[in-house]
């Protein structure tokens, strides 16, 4: 998936963030990108869930992983995106420790009232006296008048230990983000470890906290937040010791791995930045402000969160996307070994749709997340799954195609399309230069052809293409298609079904191209029920 590409389709409150940090720091694009993504998950956590469909919700709390070598800076664009949440974060402290003053104060004299209380009933015990009710009653409104001690009102963390998590986690709501620039020693620890626990905080399932000598605790509610960036080999000594128990639990699954392209060598200096151009950033730290407070007073009121849902065209597109990746986790397709990763994709695909609307919506959160935003967040899932399946592919794994060919083919169908089939010499003689050579043609050809963006005739050596009614319904100008008819070989040649790239994919067909597997025939491409009909991807 290409950045640059998924880039334009970012809302423009992002994108000029990113560009101006990108001006300050000369960081990776996508390491910016990735945090802002996970201050953004801080935010939207707080306020709101998403229903991608009824009967389904999930939190939009976001696991982020960053793989980067020391001298990417960063730390730097870790300062700047944090800024705002760690001064929100001090004045949290600040209101806490207030709290906790005047909570002392009060429990000391309630304890005070207490004792006395009890020396008048020691005392009246003593003389004989068994006029106890008024007293009785007394110590028991006392009792229940007990001070409560504040909840701490703690947003970050960044090295702490299980116990320690826990602890802070019991309580209403509690909102938590673990966070830190160099991770290292996370990583060397014990925390990660406890892979259950985070398993079970990314899913919102609650959790029963038992301890010596003391009543259970319930962790209910709470939403997590964690971006931790270290080192490739910091991180690659960590997957070899406890990797495959990090796979098997489910914890990496639910992590948007990142390994951005290094920058160093090529931070070249422009100019200065002006206190003008960082309008950007002051507006973006006035949003995190907003929506922080926003989530405080939710909390405060004992109101629920938000819940997000689709819109209709942005539902059909989800289900689109959920059944390609069911497909493509079937035996001998492209997603057999990363299994537990396409389980989880279109949850995390999901959530970072809510995150973007979020951002997208800042003055006013709209209850629905509309189709382009659904895109962009499946858009910038492949990415992040790209680099998962990068950092822990077998040599028995597939490798992801290149789509950038297929995308640019497809366009130039898009233009020169006029209803009847274009041969494949045709394309290498007049189509886009990227794709004129074999190779390159070919892949593009079979990578459209396996999602059903195209049928191919072959006859004899030459090879026909033409749009595909399913998914193109409207480029016929009114016309019937006359590749919807059953006869369909004739003049164009028999059905073409392209080499075995096409395993990389599973569309609405069913296209499987593995060796001694059947293939359906066109007539079975094509739905006759769906004829007319508006298919919109």
């Amino acid at each position: 998936m290409n950045l640059d590409r998924i880039l334009k389709r970012l809302p423009l409150s992002i994108l000029a963030v990113m560009d101006l940090l990108h001006c300050i720091t000369k960081a990776p694009r996508l390491l910016i990108l990735t945090e802002l993504l996970s201050v953004v998950s801080i935010l939207a956590q707080q306020l709101v869930d998403i229903s991608p469909k009824k009967g389904m919700v999930f939190p939009t709390s976001l696991f982020f992983i960053v793989l980067a070598n020391s001298g990417e800076r960063k730390s730097t664009v870790d300062k700047y995106l944090m800024k705002a949440i760690y001064e929100f974060a001090k004045n949290m402290y600040e209101a806490y420790k207030r709290e906790y003053e005047e909570f002392k104060i009060g429990a000391e004299l309630w304890e005070i009232k207490k004792n006395a209380i009890i020396t008048a009933l020691r005392k009246m015990s003593a003389q004989g006296s068994t006029e106890f009710s008024e007293l009785d009653e007394k110590f028991k409104d006392h009792m229940r008048s007990k001070p409560m001690e504040p909840q701490s009102k703690r947003m970050l963390i960044n090295d702490v230990s299980t116990a320690a998590l826990k602890k802070m986690l019991i309580g209403h709501e509690v909102s938590l983000a673990l966070m830190s620039d160099e991770a290292g020693s996370i990583f060397n620890g014990d925390l990660l470890k406890d892979s259950a626990l985070f398993c079970s905080l990314w899913s919102n399932q609650p959790l029963i906290i038992d301890r010596v000598n003391n009543a259970s605790s319930k962790i209910e509610g709470a939403r997590l937040t964690m971006s931790l960036m270290i080192q490739p080999e910091l991180f690659n000594a960590f997957n070899e010791r406890n990797g495959e128990t990090m796979r098997s639990s489910g914890f990496f699954s639910r992590v948007f791995f990142c390994q951005p392209e290094s920058e160093i060598g090529k931070r070249y200096e422009y100019g200065l930045v002006t206190q003008h151009n960082m309008m950007p950033l002051d507006d973006f730290y006035a949003t995190v402000h907003r929506l922080l407070a926003l989530g405080e007073e939710r909390v405060t009121r004992g109101d629920k969160r938000d819940v997000l849902t689709l819109s209709p065209d942005a539902e059909w597109l989800w289900l689109e996307k959920y059944n390609q990746i069911e497909a493509a986790m079937a035996k001998g397709q492209w997603l057999e070994e990363y299994t537990e990763f396409g389980s989880k994709f279109m949850e995390q695909a999901t959530r970072l749709a809510a995150v973007l609307h979020v951002i997208s919506h800042a003055q006013k959160i709209e209850p629905v997340v509309e189709k382009e935003t659904m895109k962009t967040a499946i858009q910038l899932t492949e990415l992040y799954f790209e680099h998962a399946m990068n950092l822990f592919k077998s040599s028995a794994s597939f490798t992801l195609p290149d789509r950038r060919g297929a995308e640019v083919l497809l366009k130039w169908l898009y233009d020169n399309f006029n209803g009847m089939p274009i041969k494949k010499s045709t394309i290498r003689r007049c189509g886009p230069y990227s794709i004129r050579n074999q190779k390159g043609l070919a892949e593009a050809i079979n990578i459209l052809l396996a999602e059903e963006h195209i049928i191919c005739f072959k006859k004899k050596q030459s090879i026909s293409v033409i749009l595909s009614y399913r998914k193109h319904p409207f480029l016929s100008n009114g016309l019937e298609n006359p590749m919807v008819f059953k006869d369909i070989s004739g003049p164009y040649g028999e059905p073409y079904y392209g080499s075995n790239i096409s395993r990389f994919y599973s569309g609405r067909g069913g296209i499987s191209l593995q060796n001694n597997t059947a293939v359906p025939s066109i007539e079975d491409l094509i739905d006759p029920d769906e004829l007319g009909k508006q298919f919109v991807f």
